[in-house]
């Protein structure tokens, strides 16, 4: 079950908060999950959830997404509680109330059969909406080239779905031969963590997929659960997320 929890919070605007809040954030969600499942996402290559923030003018949405039945009920079913009102962010002394929340779900079968089942576009635009950088070689890369795209989406997708190894490394090079940028508006953003600078990027491209229908349909969903997994790097604690623009699809 893919999930996302969008939380309505207040954005005092004498903070002046940003983008780097949301580790701060990541801090809620440790407190809310049991030691057992903590120790499993230390432990294990696999990462069932991200996050990230968005502002608005006296807003801001804080959104948590799960890819997994237990991911859910660890971070998302706690967080629902008419008992929280608030959270309370220690780093910063500042306390932030609730003024709505809102829930989304979707299973994978759902999305399968709305995006894979479904002929997809060609054309498809990405907006990223929170500082996103990939790793290669130990050195971090800042461009959403084609290559480091979908394998990220590939191995994000196989280490939380039930569709055990459903992308290889054949599928990557067809992604590879087939799909190209044709437009890009991108600037740089330095998101900052424990003191360190990540380089990363801001914006939107837009690819073309060329090659048979099929690959279409399979990187158009692909690209539907990256919009719940984000893409690239420490998406859980607040990168890597974009939206698909759905009124620039085809």
């Amino acid at each position: 079950m893919l999930s996302r929890l969008q939380i309505i919070l207040n954005n005092p605007k004498d903070k002046h908060l940003n983008f780097n809040i949301s580790s701060l954030l990541q801090g809620i969600i440790m407190e809310q999950i049991s030691y057992a499942f903590a120790t499993e996402l230390h432990n294990g290559s696999r990462q069932p959830y991200s996050h990230y923030v968005e502002f608005e003018s006296d807003q801001i949405i804080w959104n948590i997404q799960t890819l997994t039945q237990t991911a859910y009920e660890q971070i998302i079913a706690p967080m629902m509680q008419e008992s929280m009102q608030s959270i309370y962010i220690r780093h910063k002394n500042l306390e932030l109330s609730i003024q709505d929340r809102i829930l989304e779900q979707c299973s994978y079968d759902q999305l399968r059969k709305e995006r894979y089942f479904t002929d997809g576009s060609r054309i498809q635009t990405i907006h990223f909406v929170s500082p996103t950088a990939f790793k290669s070689q130990g050195e971090y890369v800042f461009y959403p080239s084609v290559h480091f795209l979908f394998q990220s989406l590939m191995m994000k997708y196989d280490a939380c779905s039930d569709d055990a190894d459903l992308f290889g490394r054949e599928v990557m090079e067809h992604f590879e031969e087939n799909v190209k940028v044709i437009r890009y508006k991108l600037r740089s953003y330095s998101f900052q963590l424990e003191g360190t600078r990540i380089p990363s990027f801001l914006g939107e491209i837009t690819i073309k997929i060329n090659g048979p229908q099929a690959l279409v349909n399979l990187a158009d969903y692909l690209l539907a659960f990256g919009e719940y997994s984000g893409v690239g790097i420490k998406c859980g604690i607040g990168m890597g997320a974009y939206k698909l623009d759905e009124r620039k699809r085809g």
